[in-house]
């Protein structure tokens, strides 16, 4: 087989699968690029275009946030810059797309690492690629997960590599992946990626009992960081780890060697987060994930910590397992219609749903060809070892077969959450868990290991062929499965008996609304059952045929890699749907009328009523609103705008926030709104007494968090003559009770802005958008506080007289950050040319 024709499949199969996309202008649709993806990326895009510098601030949803610390994507990742070059909507598209083939091309060359033949590596690419668990991510618009599971498979490699030898390119290699890992921007995937690899590289190194010293490890480690505390207790574990290594090393000579590649390892993926810095640092300190003396002030920032390390335990165990699979998604890992789905199509919803989750826009199918084919690795051990193209190593592929059992099983097993009394393992025992919901999120890695047994089993496969022994066990085999999938199907075709005996065995509680989604999908459930066993009818009687050698190892593998793409694409091709970004983020005359008024007027943000309140439309359109969609904004706005404060005693927050204007999707009666334009989607209420975005008052109280809220919403507190504090002022800072003046913006931009201020007396100037304390500003070129008032807006003094007061966005952390990204990055790059540039200096003579 030519070493270009698995490329060019892969590549064959992602333009077919997107074809609708590849011959359009319309983008991919997806959820999450409705709610935020797409208007994050277009302002990046946006903004780097026209003021040729970087973003540090979003000012158009939720009163303000951090552009890097709350995340906004995969603002660093390499295929980032096609949305410089391309439409946005065709960029993010075409990133899907992209790493769909990448994925393939990925475990391809991770399986030819194993020693696995061309043609297994070509079919294992082939099913990985086409995997619902990754293709299906499309439609929730989860792009970064997407971008770590196509990934996964070259960090298996770049772990492998390293770990087979000293060489210092091993350990820079592994070092980029570790880094693009990071640059993703999917933190906990990224997390769990790191989990499979670090496992992979202590079983290579030292086997099983290297697994088990891990485990009793993260057991000591726990125990440490109770007892002890959690940095401390984290430094002690790792001087009692380095001394122990150590102690082993120096005592067992043979060892010595595994112990130096690991910690080649160690240092490669060090080196990984070290060129990630920029994009992890900082939005760690924000969600309280990393030590609060590196982070400083901008620790815990995010409204996130209240659901995580803030939470009670039960309630954080909850957030934690939130989104887990069930036993429902573990029979569809097998017959992937078991489930249902809810989605949007062309033809109309799918409301099929009946899981135990609230709904479903993915799916974990990796294919049911790999489970069926890995029990034939355990009919009969292989004898002796393996090597491989690359040297995967001194166990052979077979052999390795049992720690890939163990992946998949710790994967499903952490994916089920608080469905087994596992979970509670990983949530005390592991570092990090506590922050992360979703456990679902892990079936990658299952769907790594199930598509590397199988082609393990397939290379396996034609080193049996005409032995009957084996024969006879295969045909066993072949028959049970089939026997099991036919009584299920005809289970299933047997009206609702299938569905019966389940909700009265193992789902008892399903509510009505559930109950109906199942009867809705009984059809597909159905139809589920009967493709599986006809997929693995004719896969048993493939094989069947080849072992018996009247099928050629060509004819058997282009009927594997059929069948595959088959029983995936029949799934994928449901989650994969197009449409143009004026049907997806409409805009009508409302939106026209506050592009002008933004044009001519002072800073203002908009209130839209629900359905639209958590989209970003207007945002889109460079209007900032005072709620949106993100998941990752600052918390004590969250706080501000949570429940019906917003709209409690005669709207006082929602003015306070500079919401001159309201958009609802019908009409409106009250006092204080006047229409302003009726469009042909909303109507645009201009709301009377909004305060400005910038103000002077001569009062203040310094009150704690606790109250203040309440202290706001109180008829008696005067918001346009007092502030509220959370600290008290230098007597230099104090203002003037009865204290006038003017404010006028002088220059409003993303990263900085400037008012010129004229005032009777001293007072404090209170801007309304979020404090944080990346924030900095100065009255007349000198450096001035920026406090946090109103419990979460910002406020500056500034003397008596006339002055010009500017506020700039200057991060010490994310700049540090950056530095050790650069430096890293630097030294990653040396070790890759050095052994180039050695060889060069040795060999000077030209060939």
């Amino acid at each position: 087989m030519p070493g270009w024709l698995p490329a060019a499949l892969y590549a064959a199969l992602a333009l077919f699968l997107f074809r609708e996309f590849a011959v359009s202008k319309d983008m991919l649709f997806g959820t999450d690029t409705m709610a935020l993806g797409y208007f994050a990326r277009k302002f990046y895009a946006d903004f780097v275009r026209t003021a040729q510098e970087f973003p540090m601030w979003n000012p158009f949803v939720f009163g303000g946030l951090p552009f890097v610390d709350a995340m906004h994507g995969d603002i660093f990742y390499p295929t980032t810059l096609l949305s410089f070059v391309l439409p946005v909507h065709r960029a993010m598209g075409w990133k899907l797309v992209v790493h769909v083939f990448l994925a393939g091309v990925f475990t391809y060359v991770w399986l030819r690492r194993l020693g696995l033949s061309r043609a297994a590596a070509t079919w294992g690419g082939t099913a990985y690629m086409l995997a619902p668990m990754l293709v299906s991510l499309v439609y929730p618009g989860h792009d970064g997960k997407l971008f770590v599971t196509a990934l996964t498979p070259l960090l298996f490699w770049a772990t492998d590599r390293a770990v087979a030898g000293p060489a210092l390119a091993g350990c820079a290699a592994l070092a980029l992946v570790v880094a693009l890992l990071v640059f993703t921007a999917h933190t906990q995937l990224a997390y769990f990626a790191v989990w499979g690899a670090v496992l992979w590289a202590v079983y290579r190194l030292f086997r099983w009992w290297g697994l088990a010293a891990l485990f009793l490890g993260l057991l000591v480690l726990a125990v440490a960081r109770a007892a002890i505390g959690g940095i401390l207790g984290l430094l002690v574990f790792g001087i009692a780890g380095a001394a122990a290594l150590a102690g082993v090393a120096l005592t067992r000579p043979g060892l010595r060697t595994a112990v130096a590649r690991f910690a080649l390892f160690a240092a490669g993926g060090f080196l990984g987060v070290g060129v990630g810095a920029v994009q992890l640092v900082a939005p760690a300190c924000y969600v309280g994930g990393a030590p609060a003396a590196v982070c400083g002030e901008t620790f815990g920032y995010s409204q996130r910590v209240a659901k995580t390390t803030q939470a009670e335990e039960e309630r954080g165990y909850a957030y934690s397992t939130s989104w887990s699979l069930h036993p429902e998604e573990a029979v569809s890992l097998v017959v992937p219609e078991f489930i249902g789905a809810n989605l949007s199509t062309r033809s109309g919803p799918v409301e099929t749903y009946w899981g135990r989750n609230l709904f479903k826009l993915n799916h974990e199918y990796a294919g049911a060809l790999g489970l069926f084919l890995t029990p034939l690795l355990f009919l009969r051990r292989r004898r002796g070892t393996a090597g491989g193209e690359g040297g995967g190593g001194d166990a052979g592929p077979v052999a390795q077969s049992g720690f890939l059992v163990a992946l998949a099983v710790i994967a499903l097993v952490y994916a089920l959450g608080a469905t087994t009394p596992f979970f509670r393992i990983f949530y005390h025992l592991v570092p990090g868990v506590k922050l992360f919901r979703a456990p679902s999120s892990i079936m990658f890695l299952f769907a790594l290991a199930a598509t590397t047994l199988g082609a393990l089993a397939i290379d396996m496969l034609g080193e049996r062929a005409g032995d009957a022994a084996f024969a006879r066990r295969l045909r066993t085999y072949f028959l049970a499965v089939a026997g099991a999938l036919l009584v299920l199907a005809l289970l299933a075709s047997a009206g609702d008996t299938l569905s019966r005996l389940w909700t009265g065995t193992v789902y008892e509680g399903i509510t009505a609304e559930k109950g109906r989604a199942l009867s809705a999908n009984l059809g597909e459930m159905r139809r589920g059952f009967w493709i599986t066993f006809a997929l693995a009818t004719l896969t048993a009687a493939l094989l069947w045929g080849f072992v018996r050698g009247r099928v050629k190892t060509g004819a058997m593998m282009v009927g594997l890699v059929a069948l595959a793409v088959v029983e995936e694409v029949r799934v994928d091709a449901r989650f994969i749907q197009t449409a143009p970004p004026a049907a997806l983020f409409p805009a009508d005359e409302t939106i026209v009328a506050l592009q002008q008024e933004q044009r001519r007027s002072d800073p203002f943000r908009v209130f839209a009523l629900p359905p639209d309140a958590e989209t970003n439309i207007p945002a889109l359109y460079g209007i900032e609103q005072v709620l949106g969609h993100h998941g990752n904004e600052i918390g004590r706005y969250r706080d501000l705008v949570e429940g019906d404060r917003l709209l409690r005693n005669e709207l006082r927050i929602l003015k306070l926030l500079n919401a001159r204007f309201l958009l609802s999707p019908g009409e409106l009666r009250g006092a204080g709104l006047r229409v302003a334009v009726r469009g042909r989607r909303w109507v645009l209420y201009e709301l009377e007494g909004a305060f400005p975005r910038a103000f002077l008052v001569g009062r203040f109280e310094v009150v704690p968090d606790a109250i203040a809220l309440e202290r706001l919403l109180d008829s008696e507190f005067d918001a346009a003559a007092s502030v509220l504090l959370s600290e008290p002022l230098a007597p230099e800072e104090e203002p003037q009770e009865n204290s006038v003046g003017l404010v006028r913006w002088l220059e409003r931009g993303v990263n900085r802005y400037s008012l010129e201020v004229n005032t009777s007396g001293p007072a404090l100037l209170v801007i309304g958008e979020n404090y944080y304390p990346a924030w900095k500003a100065s009255v007349d070129g000198r450096p001035a506080r920026v406090l946090r008032a109103n419990y979460t807006l910002r406020a500056v003094p500034v003397p008596a007289g006339a002055h010009r007061v500017e506020l700039f966005y200057e991060s010490g952390l994310l700049r540090a950050s950056l530095w050790l990204s650069l430096a890293c990055g630097i030294f990653v790059l040396a070790l890759l040319t050095a052994p180039r540039l050695q060889r060069a200096f040795r060999d000077p003579v030209s060939r």
